[in-house]
């Protein structure tokens, strides 16, 4: 449970090295040992991959042509994703800008 918060909440604009820095800076004096509830910094990249993980809906171990499928089928990523190619990898993708200006250029020329 604490490791799916701190993967939420703390992890989410702070990369692992900055987040345990800022832990042991808060806990620890000069020439302090490190405590044992400070998290090594591949426990705080493992979280916060799973954080993203359950966030795009991915599934651990599944395909990733499965994933992207799903990915493209869901939101917030309908109608950015357009193909997904397995021979030659491909995936095109467009945001509503790029889409909006495309358009817009068509209709003017």
């Amino acid at each position: 449970l604490h490791r799916e918060v701190v993967g939420s909440v703390h992890l989410q604009n702070a990369s692992a090295t900055m987040f345990r820095r800022q832990e042991a800076l808060q806990t620890m004096d000069q020439g302090d040992l490190e405590p044992p509830h400070l998290y090594n910094s591949s426990v705080l990249r493992k979280a916060k991959q799973e954080q993203r993980d359950s966030v795009l809906k991915i599934v651990h171990g599944a395909h990733p042509i499965t994933s992207l499928s799903l990915m493209k089928h869901s939101q917030p990523y309908a109608g950015s994703i357009y193909d997904i190619a397995l021979d030659k990898a491909v995936v095109h993708y467009f945001t509503p800008t790029q889409l909006f200006l495309y358009k817009n250029q068509c209709k003017n020329s």
